[in-house]
């Protein structure tokens, strides 16, 4: 997983709680508690999931509200450290369009291996359609929610209040992949395949 990710995580968890608290989580995940993620390498996809269950566990919060407060902090994060990203995307949908090819970049500067060769480089692809956005994802981190939760974070960011984002197979229920569906209504939908 990227360091990105787990990095971030840390930064929403520790602005919901406080240092002993975040010891706490990292000690329930059998995480080295003086542990500080560098957004340029790679982390055990393992590590990370045991990180996000003992952070529900330690702050007794939901999966899903974790993973709602990691995803505003993540776009806030994002817009400071990366603003030509959103200066490039007028719109959450042309966000969204381009996140596959950022996505990408991070994971081949990971490794020297191709993009056919590095796992991290192919968990999900996006299919533009005349209605949004069709996105099919097969990571085995099953953190569909994770990008639902973005996807929703980046159309509030961009004062989008229109856009949908619904799951019509989750590999949560038994399914190979997750189909997720990102919409806008007709008209404004634009830039269709």
């Amino acid at each position: 997983m990227i360091g990105l990710i787990p990095r971030v995580w840390m930064i929403c968890t520790e602005s919901l709680s406080d240092a002993d608290t975040v010891r706490a989580v990292l000690r329930a995940a059998q995480v080295p508690q003086d542990l500080r993620f560098a957004l340029d390498q790679p982390y055990d996809d393992a590590m990370f999931l045991r990180v996000v269950h003992a952070s529900s566990e330690v702050l007794g919060l939901s999966h899903e509200a974790l993973v709602d407060a990691f995803a505003n902090t993540f776009i806030d994060d994002a817009v400071k450290r990366w603003p030509v990203w959103f200066e490039m995307s007028p719109t959450a949908r042309d966000f969204l369009e381009r996140q596959p090819r950022i996505h990408a970049s991070f994971s081949r500067s990971l490794t020297r291996q191709t993009d056919d060769a590095h796992p991290s480089a192919s968990k999900f692809d996006v299919q533009s359609t005349d209605h949004g956005l069709d996105v099919v994802y097969y990571s085995s981190n099953r953190m569909c929610a994770l990008y639902k939760s973005l996807a929703r974070a980046l159309m509030a960011h961009y004062g989008d209040s229109v856009g949908t984002v619904s799951e019509s197979r989750c590999m949560h229920d038994g399914a190979d992949s997750c189909h997720m569906h990102v919409r806008w209504p007709t008209e404004l939908a634009g830039g269709g395949a």
